[in-house]
C-alpha cells in the first residue's frame, strides 16, 4: 500500500505549476517561531512510520497544519533531522545532506491550491514570495507558512507532501485535511532495587564502565529533564536510604523534579521480599514505611507501587494452599491506588493497553497496570519499533515501559549497550511530536477513563526462573522452599536452624515486643534482610543472599533490648549469658538503667549497645544490621566498614576468635565482665546510674588497635542520613565519637588521661568510626547516652567525663637498665613518672653490685617516661647487679607496681649501647645522634661491635649509603679514594675499611684497603637491617674484629644518588657534596680526642670532634666595657658569645678573685657589703679539644657602699586564690640576727621565721613588711599593694522565668571576681549577646517542643583562681495555641442539635470563642459549641478564635447546613421481599426504623450484601458499620404485614459504582420507577440478569423478561460481570412529601410448601424448547423428595418460559426447598401422563444442580414416560383432586392394587382396596401420580394432596 502511495505521490509531483494567483511579501510578519506550544491537537495530520525513509535522513515522524486569515502553517516533524549525545545536538544533517521538501496543495475537486518548486532544507529559515520556512533542529521541527489563493477551510485540502533527497522521494505524507484521531500514550518506569550500601548505579560513569558511552540513574532523569517529559521512578526502601548516605544529592534531585512536576515517585515493599510466603503484618509495615519513606524523601504520598516480581504464589502450594490477600490488605490501605504488574503472566489474557481492575481479593479497589514487555522490548533493541508502538496507541490506549532502572542506564550486566542511546532517542521523539504524544505519570493515567480496562483476576506466577527448571506452576515457589529449608551460614544449632525457621522465630518474637522504636529496628532487621528473599545463582541460593538471610537472627536483639527500653526488666544493673541473637551460642548482656550492651564471644566485641533517657526514647547507637553484608557469611568488621561493631579488636586480628569471656560480677552496684583471646584481655565495669562501660584493656606490653563503628540514633540515619551526625572531638583528642543533633544520641570513647588514643577514622554505609590504639595496659570509657548541642565539637558531658581520672595504672619499670656514660644509667618506665617521686634519690637502691656506688642524682628526662641515675664514682667494668624502686607515682598518684627492678651489666670494655639490628630505632637522641641534614646519623658501639643508623632513605631506589673508616689516622696511609669511587678521602685520614650497602636486602659490603686496592667484601662482614620504602631506617653493626681492633678511629660517611658519582649528603656536615667530592673532615675517635682507646667507655658518641678542628672565637661579650662600678645590693649580669666552626661543645667558666663561681654562659654579681672594694671577674671558654687554648674576658669590677644591712624579700607569687597561701624569701643583704614580718590580711599576721608561709582568706590587695636587724642595725622594706588576694567566682543567672515561644526574653545575671562569662541554653535557643551578663534570650524549636528550657550562666574565674562558678534558671516556654482538631461541616435536620467541636493545644488556660454567621456568639466561649434544635436562620459559617497568654489562633470555618425531612413510607408483605429507599434517614440506624417491626416480633431479619440485622439471634452488624445505606438493597423477612417510615433527604447521589462483577443487592434510588433496558442502558453488556428478591419476576437480557419495571421502595438481586458505574434517571413526575410505596406480597406456591425466598435459582425455556411443548402440558420441576418448586401450564408453544426455583430458608427451621447443590427434576403432565424430561442447556448456562444466585438456559428437551403400562378406555374418575385426606374412585369396582409415586418416582403409599376409596392422610402436600391395577388393566392418574 505504501508504495502504492509513494508511486502517487510521485505522479502528482511532476505536475507541479507555480501558483500565479498567490502574492506574499517576502519579508512579511510570521507566526511560526519554533515553539511547540504553537501547535494543539486539532492541528494534527497524523504521524508517518517511523524507519520507513529510505535515506539516511529525512524520516518524516508527524505532520500538523493549520489555517488562518488565508494563512496555512504547516509543521512537518521528523525523526531523524539531528544526532544527539547526553541529550544535546551533536549534528544536523539537513546542513550536510541534498535534502529538499515539496508540498503539495489540492481541494477535493484536485484543484490545485500551491505546488511549488523544491523547498531547500539546508537554510534554518528562508522566505520566498509566497512561504515562509524556519527549521528548528532542537526539536526536530520544520514549519512553513504558505499564502492562499483564496479562503478555503483545511477539511477541504488533500495535502501530499514529499521529502527528496539527492532529488529523489525518500518519504513521503498525505492526507485529506481532516484531523487525525491518532495519538501516541505512553509511560515510563524504571524500578531501583539496589541493597542498602554503597552503589555506583547513581551517576555510574562519564563514559560507562566499558568506556564506550555514559552510564547511571543520573543520565535517565537528564533525559526526561531534557526533553520535558514525566517519568514515574522507584527508589527501594533500600535504596533510598543508601542514596541519602552515601549521595544525598540524588535524593534531593527527584525531591526537586517531583516538585516541579517531572516526575513521580513509586512505592513496594522495602525489601522487596517475597511477600505471600510472610505475614500480613510483615508485608502491611514494609509497604507502609516505604510508602512513607518516599513521602518523607520526596514530599511525595505514592499512588502506584512496584510490585516485586516475587509476589505471586502458584494455587496450592506453600504455605496454607492460598494465596494470602495481599492485594488488598498490602496496598490499598496505604494510600496505592494501582500496581506495575508484568502483562505475562501476571494478565495473560487481558489487553495490556489497558489499566484494569484487579479482581483477586475482597472489598479491593486496586488498578492493575500492565507493563507492555513488546514495548519493552523495543525500546531497548529497535528504537523505531518503540515509537511505532507509541504512535499506534490511540486516545484510549497506553503503553507502559516497566523494568530495572539499570537497563536504560546501561549499569552493570547492561553496560557497553545501545539501551540509554535507544532510550533517549524515543524520549526525544516524544518531545518533538508534542501534543500528538502524551507521556503520563502513572496517578494521572490511572484517573484518564479511557485507559479503563475490565476486572482482571491476576495469573499466579512470576518469572520462568523463580521456579527454576520446571517453569511456572506449583513449582515455581521452589526457590522460596529451597531457600526457606535451607540451613543458615551463621546459626549454631545442632541442627542448624534453616531460614524459614529463623524469619519465623525472629517475627514470633517482634510479635511479643513493645512497640518502641527500638522494636521497630527490629521490623527494619527483618524486612531488609528478607531482601529479594530466596535469589538463586546456577540453581542454589545467591552468596549475597545467604550474608542478607544470616542476620535476620539480629532482629531478636533489637525485640529483647524494646522489652528493657519498656521497663520490663526487674533488675536494675545485671550481666548475664542469654542467646539474645537466637543462633544457638549465648551472648553476655551487661545493662544498667541507661544503657543495654550486647556482646559477642566471637571477637570479643560489642556487636550492640542501646541507650535510654528519662523521656520513654531508647536509640540504637552501635550495631548496623541492614546494610549489605560484604564479607563471607560471618558476623561483621568486614572489609565495607558496613557492621563494624564496637571494641573490635583489629591488632592483634582476634575479630573472629572466640574469646574466653567470664563475668566476674553479675550484680550489686557494679557488674563486670572479662573477655580474653590471645594477645588481648579486656575488663568490662558497668556501675548502676552511669551513661558508660570503663574499658581496661591490657595487650601484655605490645601496642593494641581497636576499631568501634557508631550508629547514634539508627533508626532517624536510616531515614536522614549522615545529616544529623556531629563529630564529637574533646580537646587534644581527649574523646572522639558521633552524636545525633535530631536527638541528641551520643556514642563516643572517652580517654582522658587513661592511656588510649585515637588512630583513625573509617566510615561505611550507616556507620561512622574510630580506630583507637593503645600500648599495654590503658582504660578507656564507652559512652552511650545525650549529650547536649556541641561548641565546635566538644560536648560539657563528655568534657566532664574525659576530666575524671581514668589513669588506674600503676607505673611498671622496664626489666633492663641502660648504662649512658661512665657514671650514668638510664630506667625506663611503662608510663610518664611523676617529677617530684621520680627524682628523690631515696627511691631508688642499688643491690646486688660488687662494688660500692653512691647516687647523687636523679634527673627526670624530657621524655618523662625514663629517669637517669648518677653516681659519685665510675662504674666498673664487668660488675653487674640490680636497681630497685619504690614509691615513685606515675602522674595520677598510681605507687610503682612489683614490676620494680631492672638489671645492670656494666659490659667489659666499658660498653656505652648495644643496638639490635631490627628496623628499630633504639638510638638514644640525646647523645647518639651525630648530626641532621636531608638524613640523620647515628653512631654508638659496645666492647663487640661498631653500630651506625642512618634516618630515612629508601635504599631501594633513593639512593646508596657508605661509610668510610681510618683505622690507624696516619698520613697517606689507606686508599685515595672509596671502594666505589664516589669520593676523595683527605690525606690525613684514608680509610682503611669502606661500608657501601645499595640496599633491596642484604646488600652490604665491608669492604678492605689491601694496601693495593680494595677487596670486594672484606674479610668478617657486617650486618644491616636496609631502609626501604615502609621504613626508612637503615642499621649498621660492624665487629671491631672485622676492621682489626684499632685502637682509635676516624668516620665519615656519604650518600649519593643511586648508581651514580653525586653526593646528596655528607656527614660530618662540614664536608662537601656534589659530582665526585673530596672529602675534608672526619669524627676523631682516637687518643687524644677520646679519653682511651676504642671502643672507650663512657662516651656520649655525638661529644666526638669534628677533625680538622679549628678553635671557638669570641664573638661578643657583655658588659661592653671591662672596667665596671656596682653599688652593694645591686646586680650586675656578664656574659660572652662565642662560636665554633665545627659546632663542638663549649665549656663556660665564671672566676670572682679567681674563685670558680659556675659554669653557664652567664654570670650574675650580686654586690653584698662584704665585697666593698675593688674586684676580678673572669670568664672563660673552651671547646676542649686538644691543642686548644681557652679564650678569656677579665672586668674590673668596683664594689661601693656600706657593710651594713640590705633587706629585700620575694614570694612565689604575687596572685593567689583566697584559701590558698604564700611562700615569701628573704633577700636581705648583710649579717642579719633577726627578721620581723608583718602581713596584712595574712594569717599569721606577723612571723619571726626567715622564710614564712602565710594564708590568705580575704580578697583585696595587701602590703607585706620586713625589718630585719643585727646588734648594730635595724632595716625596713615595705612593698605596697604587694599582695593580690583573688576573690571566689561566683555567678547567679536569676530566678526562673517563664515566655512565650519565639518571644525574646532580658536576662539580667550578676557575677564577682570573674574574667569572662557564657550563657548557654540545653537546646536550640539564641542568645543576643552571650557573654554579657544582660542578654535576651529567643526559645528555639526544640524549647518549643520540651515546654522549657535550662539556660546557665557560667562564670570564669580570675587567674590564679581556677574554679568556675555556674548557676542555671528554668525558663519555661509557653507555647502559642495551636488548633490540633479543627471543626468539621455539620448537616442535620431542622430540630436537631448541632455540635461543633475544636481541639486545641497551647500553655496555660486556653480561651475559646465561637462566632458564627451573625458575628460573635455570646456565651459560646468552650471548646465544644452546641445549637440544641437548629432553625434554618442558623445555616452558615461557623468557627472558633483560641487565646492565651501567647497569642491567638483562628479555626478553619465549618459549614452547617440545615437540611428539610422528606418522607418514605413503604409498605412491606408477610415473607420476604425486598426494600430500599430514596430517602437518606436522619437515623440511620436500622434498629430504630424497623423499631416496631422487632418488638412486635414481625421481623426475622434484615440484611444487605455485606451486613445482617437478625434480632432474634441479638445480631446487629448493620449499626455497627454506619447503619443503614441508601446507596444499597436489603432484603428483609416478615411474620406480618409491616409498614417503615423513612424520614430525612432525598439521596442527591443517584450514581451506583460497583467495583467488582458479581451480584448486588440493587436498590432504587428515585421516587418513580424505572424500566430496567433504560438504567442499564450504557452498560447493558456487562449486565448479566435482574430478579426479584422473592418474586417470578426476571429481566435477563436477550434471554427473557418479564420484570418491566424497578419499583421504589423495593430492591432486587443484579448479577455483573465486569465493574461498572450507571445513574438513575430524573423522574419526570416527583412524589410529594409522604406518598407511600407497596411492596405486592410475593407469589403464593400452587402447591407444596415451598414459598418464595431471597435464595433462587432461574430457570428459564428458550423458544425451540417450549415450541417442543403442547399447550396444556404442565411443565414441574421439583426437588428428589417431590418438593416442586417450579410450576407452570404451557398457554402459548412460541413464548419462552421462566422459573425461579427457591432453595432452603434459612430462617426457618424446616427445609422448604432446594439444596444448594441439589439436582433439580424435570418432569410434564400430559394427558394424566406423567412424563421425565432430559434437558439440553445453553452451554454457558448449563447447570443442573440449583445454585444459588444462578442461572440455566434449557435450549431443547427430551419427555420420555415415567412409568410403562396402558390406560384402559373405560370411564374410571377419582375426586377431589385436589384431595384432602380420602381419594374417592368411580368407574371401577374393589377390590384392585393401588400404588402413589412422588414425582421423582418412588412408592410412597402401596395399597389394596376392598372400597372405592384411599386414606392419604399420611400423604405431606404435593404433586402424585397413582398406578391402578386390575386384571390386566392398568390406570395412571395426578392429583395434588393439600
Amino acid at each position: 500500500m505504501k508504495q502504492a502511495l509513494r508511486r502517487q505521490g510521485y505522479l502528482l509531483l511532476t505536475l507541479f505549476f507555480v501558483f500565479t494567483s498567490l502574492i506574499a511579501q517576502c519579508q512579511q510578519q510570521t507566526q511560526v517561531s519554533g515553539d511547540l506550544s504553537f501547535w494543539q491537537k486539532q492541528d494534527f495530520l497524523g504521524f508517518d512510520e517511523v524507519d520507513d525513509c529510505s535515506a539516511s535522513t529525512g524520516d518524516i515522524a508527524s505532520v500538523w497544519a493549520k489555517i488562518s486569515e488565508q494563512k496555512l502553517f504547516l509543521r512537518v516533524t521528523f525523526d531523524n533531522m539531528v544526532s544527539r549525545k547526553h541529550n544535546q545536538v551533536t549534528r544536523d544533517h539537513f546542513q550536510n545532506e541534498n535534502i529538499s521538501m515539496v508540498v503539495q496543495l489540492t481541494d477535493h475537486k484536485l484543484r490545485t491550491l500551491f505546488s511549488e518548486e523544491t523547498i531547500d532544507l539546508k537554510a534554518l529559515s528562508k522566505s520566498e514570495r509566497n512561504y515562509y520556512m524556519l527549521r528548528t533542529p532542537a526539536s526536530n521541527l520544520l514549519e512553513v507558512e504558505l499564502t492562499l489563493p483564496r479562503k478555503i477551510n483545511r477539511e477541504e485540502l488533500e495535502f501530499n507532501i514529499a521529502v527528496l533527497a539527492d532529488g529523489k522521494i525518500s518519504d513521503f505524507f498525505l492526507s485529506d485535511g481532516r484531523n487525525s484521531d491518532a495519538e501516541g500514550n505512553c509511560a515510563f518506569v524504571h524500578h531501583g532495587n539496589q541493597g542498602l550500601t554503597y552503589t555506583q548505579v547513581f551517576y555510574g560513569n562519564p563514559v560507562g564502565q566499558s568506556g564506550l558511552d555514559g552510564s547511571g540513574f543520573d543520565e535517565i532523569l537528564q533525559a526526561h529533564e531534557a526533553t520535558g517529559t514525566p517519568g514515574n521512578f522507584h527508589m527501594s526502601g533500600t535504596l533510598m536510604p543508601a542514596a541519602a548516605w552515601h549521595n544525598p544529592e540524588f535524593n534531593s534531585w527527584l525531591k526537586t523534579l517531583v516538585s516541579q512536576g517531572r516526575v513521580e515517585m513509586m512505592t513496594s515493599a522495602l525489601g522487596q521480599h517475597i511477600m505471600p510466603f510472610v505475614t500480613n503484618d510483615m508485608n502491611n509495615w514494609s509497604v507502609g514505611i516505604e510508602s512513607d519513606m518516599v513521602d518523607f524523601q520526596y514530599n511525595y504520598v505514592p499512588r502506584t507501587a512496584w510490585v516485586p516480581e516475587r509476589v505471586w504464589l502458584a494455587p496450592g502450594s506453600y504455605p496454607g494452599n492460598g494465596v494470602i490477600d495481599w492485594p488488598g490488605d498490602n496496598w490499598a490501605q496505604h494510600g496505592v491506588w494501582g500496581v506495575v504488574l508484568d502483562d505475562s503472566p501476571h494478565l495473560n489474557g487481558y489487553d495490556n493497553r489497558k489499566i484494569h481492575w484487579m479482581n483477586n481479593g475482597s472489598g479491593i479497589s486496586l488498578r492493575a497496570i500492565p507493563i507492555n514487555n513488546s514495548f519493552v522490548g523495543n525500546m531497548m533493541y529497535n528504537a523505531g519499533g518503540a515509537k511505532n508502538q507509541i504512535a499506534g496507541m490511540g486516545t484510549y490506549n497506553i503503553c507502559v515501559y516497566g523494568t530495572d532502572w539499570e537497563v536504560a542506564s546501561e549499569m552493570n550486566e547492561h553496560d557497553g549497550s545501545f539501551f540509554l542511546d535507544n532510550y533517549e532517542s524515543v524520549l526525544w521523539w516524544c518531545h518533538d511530536n508534542y501534543p500528538g504524544v502524551n507521556v503520563w505519570k502513572l496517578t494521572d493515567a490511572m484517573q484518564n477513563p479511557n485507559f479503563n480496562g475490565t476486572g482482571a483476576e491476576i495469573t499466579p506466577g512470576t518469572y520462568g526462573l523463580l521456579g527454576g527448571p520446571d517453569g511456572y506452576g506449583g513449582s515455581n515457589n521452589s526457590w522460596y522452599t529451597q531457600w526457606a529449608a535451607t540451613p543458615s551460614h551463621s546459626d549454631f544449632h545442632n541442627p542448624v536452624w534453616n531460614y524459614g525457621y529463623i524469619w519465623s522465630d525472629a517475627y514470633n518474637n517482634l510479635m511479643t515486643a513493645p512497640n518502641n522504636d527500638l522494636a521497630q529496628l527490629g521490623w527494619y532487621i527483618l524486612m531488609i534482610n528478607l531482601h529479594e528473599t530466596g535469589w538463586h545463582d546456577g540453581g542454589t541460593v545467591a552468596g549475597w543472599e545467604h550474608r542478607y538471610s544470616s542476620h535476620i537472627k539480629n532482629a531478636n536483639v533489637y525485640a529483647e533490648a524494646a522489652r528493657w527500653a519498656a521497663g520490663q526488666y526487674q533488675a536494675p544493673l545485671a550481666a548475664y549469658f542469654n542467646d539474645i541473637d537466637h543462633d544457638g551460642v549465648d551472648e553476655v548482656v551487661i545493662h544498667n538503667q541507661n544503657i543495654f550492651a550486647v556482646f559477642e564471644s566471637i571477637g570479643g566485641k560489642v556487636n550492640w549497645m542501646f541507650y535510654k533517657d528519662g523521656y520513654g526514647n531508647a536509640y540504637s547507637v552501635v550495631g548496623s544490621d541492614m546494610a549489605y553484608w560484604s564479607e563471607t557469611d560471618g558476623d561483621y568488621n568486614d572489609g565495607s566498614n558496613n557492621h563494624v561493631a564496637a571494641l573490635s579488636d583489629v591488632s592483634p586480628n582476634q575479630q573472629n576468635a572466640i574469646y574466653q569471656v567470664n563475668i566476674l560480677q553479675s550484680s550489686g552496684d557494679t557488674v563486670i565482665v572479662e573477655l580474653s583471646q590471645w594477645g588481648v584481655k579486656k575488663r568490662i565495669e558497668l556501675t548502676e546510674g552511669v551513661n558508660f562501660l570503663d574499658v581496661i584493656y591490657d595487650f601484655y606490653g605490645s601496642t593494641g588497635y581497636i576499631k568501634s563503628g557508631w550508629t547514634p540514633g539508627l533508626l532517624d540515619i536510616l531515614w536522614s542520613g549522615k545529616s544529623h551526625l556531629q563529630r564529637m572531638w574533646g580537646s587534644y583528642g581527649s574523646y572522639c565519637g558521633h552524636r545525633n543533633s535530631a536527638s541528641g544520641a551520643t556514642v563516643a570513647m572517652i580517654f582522658g588521661n587513661g592511656g588510649g588514643q585515637h588512630n583513625s577514622e573509617f566510615e561505611g554505609t550507616l556507620v561512622k568510626g574510630d580506630e583507637i590504639k593503645g600500648y599495654n595496659q590503658f582504660k578507656t570509657r564507652l559512652f552511650a547516652g545525650y549529650t547536649s548541642a556541641p561548641a565546635g565539637t566538644e560536648v560539657p558531658e563528655l568534657n566532664t567525663l574525659a576530666s575524671q581520672n581514668m589513669d588506674v595504672f600503676p607505673p611498671k619499670l622496664n626489666n633492663t637498665a641502660f648504662q649512658v656514660n661512665s657514671n650514668t644509667v638510664e630506667l625506663t618506665f611503662s608510663e610518664a613518672v611523676d617529677l617530684a617521686t621520680a627524682q628523690n634519690i631515696s627511691n631508688y637502691s642499688l643491690q646486688g653490685f660488687s662494688n660500692i656506688y653512691t647516687l647523687t642524682s636523679a634527673t627526670r628526662q624530657n621524655d618523662w617516661r625514663k629517669v637517669r641515675l648518677t653516681i659519685q664514682q665510675y662504674w666498673i667494668p664487668g660488675d653487674d647487679g640490680e636497681v630497685v624502686v619504690s614509691n615513685v607515682k606515675d602522674l595520677n598518684g598510681n605507687v610503682i607496681s612489683s614490676d620494680n627492678t631492672a638489671s645492670l651489666v656494666i659490659p667489659s670494655g666499658t660498653t656505652p649501647h648495644t643496638i639490635a639490628i631490627d628496623g628499630t630505632n633504639d638510638f638514644d637522641s640525646g647523645t647518639e645522634l651525630m648530626d641532621v641534614d636531608t638524613y640523620t646519623l647515628y653512631m654508638t658501639w659496645d666492647n663487640t661491635n661498631l653500630y651506625f643508623g642512618l634516618f630515612s632513605l629508601n635504599l631501594g631506589g633513593g639512593g646508596d649509603f657508605f661509610i668510610n673508616i681510618d683505622t690507624d689516622q696516619i698520613a697517606g696511609s689507606g686508599a685515595s679514594s672509596d671502594s666505589w669511587g664516589r669520593v676523595v678521602y683527605p690525606n690525613q685520614y684514608r680509610a682503611e675499611y669502606a661500608v657501601a650497602i645499595e640496599g633491596g636486602g642484604g646488600s652490604i659490603q665491608l669492604n678492605k684497603w689491601t694496601g693495593a686496592a680494595w677487596q670486594y667484601p672484606g674479610s668478617g662482614g657486617a650486618n644491616s637491617y636496609e631502609g626501604w620504602s615502609g621504613n626508612g631506617l637503615t642499621e649498621i653493626s660492624i665487629p671491631w674484629v672485622s676492621i682489626g681492633n684499632p685502637a682509635g678511629i676516624t668516620i665519615s660517611a656519604h650518600v649519593s644518588q643511586e648508581n651514580n658519582q653525586t653526593i646528596t649528603a655528607s656527614f660530618p656536615l662540614q664536608n662537601p657534596v656534589g659530582n665526585h667530592p673530596t672529602l675534608t673532615h672526619v669524627y676523631a675517635l682516637y687518643v687524644p680526642y677520646i679519653a682511651s682507646q676504642m671502643p672507650v667507655a663512657g662516651m656520649e658518641p655525638n661529644t666526638a670532634l669534628v677533625l680538622p678542628n679549628q678553635p671557638p672565637q669570641i664573638v661578643s661579650y657583655l658588659p661592653a666595657g671591662l672596667n665596671q662600678s656596682l653599688e652593694v645590693g645591686q646586680t650586675l649580669s656578664f656574659s660572652i658569645t662565642a662560636s665554633d666552626p665545627e659546632s663542638d661543645p663549649l665549656q663556660f667558666s665564671w672566676f670572682l678573685d679567681d674563685e670558680l663561681m659556675g659554669n653557664e654562659a652567664t654570670f650574675a654579681l650580686l654586690a653584698t657589703p662584704a665585697m666593698v672594694g675593688q674586684k676580678l671577674v673572669k670568664g672563660l671558654v673552651t671547646d676542649n679539644v686538644p691543642g686548644h687554648t681557652a679564650l678569656s674576658v677579665t672586668w674590673q669590677v668596683e664594689i661601693t657602699g656600706d657593710q651594713g644591712l640590705y633587706p629585700g624579700f620575694s614570694a612565689n607569687t604575687t596572685a593567689v586564690c583566697v584559701g590558698n597561701s604564700v611562700h615569701f624569701m628573704d633577700e636581705s643583704l648583710g649579717e642579719i640576727t633577726g627578721w620581723n614580718w608583718t602581713f596584712e590580711g595574712g594569717n599569721p599576721t606577723a612571723s619571726s621565721e626567715e622564710n614564712p608561709v602565710v594564708l590568705y582568706e580575704n580578697p583585696g590587695y595587701f602590703d607585706v613588711c620586713l625589718t630585719i636587724s643585727n646588734d648594730e642595725q635595724t632595716e625596713t622594706v615595705t612593698m605596697t599593694d604587694y599582695i593580690h588576694v583573688v576573690g571566689l567566682t561566683t555567678a547567679d543567672a536569676g530566678a526562673d522565668t517563664e515566655t512565650c515561644e519565639g518571644t525574646a526574653i532580658a536576662l539580667s545575671g550578676t557575677a564577682s571576681n570573674y574574667s569572662g562569662l557564657l550563657w548557654t541554653g540545653d537546646d536550640d535557643g539564641i542568645f543576643s549577646n552571650p557573654s554579657s551578663l544582660s542578654t535576651t534570650y529567643t526559645p528555639g524549636s526544640d524549647d518549643a517542643l520540651n515546654g522549657y528550657a535550662e539556660i546557665t550562666l557560667t562564670v570564669y574565674p580570675v587567674s590564679p583562681c581556677s574554679a568556675i562558678a555556674t548557676d542555671m534558671l528554668m525558663l519555661t516556654v509557653l507555647s502559642s495555641p495551636e488548633i490540633t482538631a479543627q471543626p468539621v461541616n455539620v448537616s442535620v435536620y431542622t430540630g436537631l442539635a448541632a455540635v461543633f467541636e475544636i481541639e486545641a493545644a497551647g500553655s496555660g488556660t486556653l480561651e475559646y470563642q465561637w462566632f458564627g454567621p451573625s458575628g460573635e456568639i455570646s456565651g459560646a466561649d468552650e471548646s465544644i459549641f452546641t445549637i440544641p434544635a437548629v432553625t434554618v436562620s442558623d445555616a452558615g459559617d461557623y468557627y472558633c478564635l483560641v487565646q492565651n497568654d501567647c497569642g491567638e489562633v483562628e479555626s478553619q470555618a465549618a459549614t452547617l447546613t440545615i437540611l428539610e425531612l422528606i418522607e418514605h413510607v413503604i409498605e412491606m408483605p408477610v415473607g420476604w421481599s425486598g426494600v430500599s429507599s430514596f430517602v437518606v434517614p436522619h437515623n440511620p440506624m436500622v434498629s430504630s426504623l424497623f423499631e416496631e417491626a422487632v418488638n412486635s416480633g414481625s421481623l426475622v431479619v434484615l440484611q444487605n450484601y455485606t451486613f445482617i440485622f437478625w434480632p432474634g439471634q441479638n445480631i446487629n452488624t448493620i449499626d455497627p458499620n454506619g447503619g443503614w445505606d441508601a446507596q444499597d438493597g436489603y432484603q428483609i423477612k416478615l411474620n406480618s404485614l409491616q409498614q417503615v417510615t423513612f424520614s430525612g433527604m432525598n439521596l442527591a447521589a443517584k450514581t451506583l459504582n460497583y467495583s467488582e462483577a458479581g451480584w448486588r443487592l440493587l436498590p432504587v434510588l428515585n421516587e418513580c420507577g424505572v424500566a430496567p433496558q433504560v438504567l442499564f442502558e450504557e452498560v447493558i453488556d456487562q449486565l448479566v440478569i435482574v430478579k426479584e428478591v422473592a418474586g417470578m419476576k426476571v429481566f435477563w437480557p436477550g434471554v427473557y423478561q418479564n420484570l418491566w419495571m424497578l419499583e421504589p421502595g423495593k430492591s432486587y438481586w443484579a448479577k455483573f460481570d465486569a465493574p461498572l458505574s450507571f445513574t438513575y434517571p430524573e423522574c419526570t413526575t416527583l412524589k410529594t412529601n409522604g406518598n407511600n410505596d407497596k411492596i405486592n406480597s410475593p407469589a403464593t406456591p400452587f402447591f407444596s410448601s415451598v414459598y418464595p425466598n431471597p435464595f433462587s435459582h432461574v430457570v428459564v425455556f428458550d423458544e425451540n424448547a417450549v415450541a417442543e411443548l403442547q399447550v396444556g402440558d404442565q411443565l414441574i420441576i421439583s426437588t428428589a423428595q417431590g418438593d416442586a418448586c417450579g410450576f407452570g401450564i404451557i398457554s402459548d408453544t412460541k413464548q419462552p418460559m421462566a422459573f425461579q426455583l427457591f432453595a432452603d430458608d434459612p430462617a426457618t427451621p424446616e427445609k422448604d426447598g432446594f439444596e444448594a447443590g441439589e439436582k433439580m427434576l424435570f418432569q410434564i403432565f400430559r394427558n394424566d401422563l406423567l412424563m421425565t424430561c432430559s434437558p439440553v442447556f445453553d452451554s454457558k448456562f448449563d447447570n443442573n444442580l440449583l445454585d444459588i444466585n444462578n442461572m440455566s438456559l434449557v435450549r431443547s428437551f427430551k419427555a420420555t414416560l415415567n412409568i410403562p403400562g396402558q390406560d384402559g378406555n373405560f370411564n374410571f374418575d377419582f375426586y377431589p383432586n385436589p384431595s384432602g385426606n380420602t381419594l374417592v374412585f368411580s368407574g371401577m369396582e374393589p377390590p384392585f392394587r393401588v400404588n402413589i409415586y412422588s414425582m421423582p418416582g418412588q412408592i410412597v403409599l402401596s395399597a389394596t382396596s376392598e372400597y372405592p376409596g384411599i386414606d392419604i392422610s399420611s400423604l405431606k402436600s404435593g404433586i402424585y401420580y397413582m398406578t391402578i391395577y386390575q386384571n390386566e388393566t392398568v390406570i395412571t392418574r395426578k392429583f395434588i394432596k393439600q
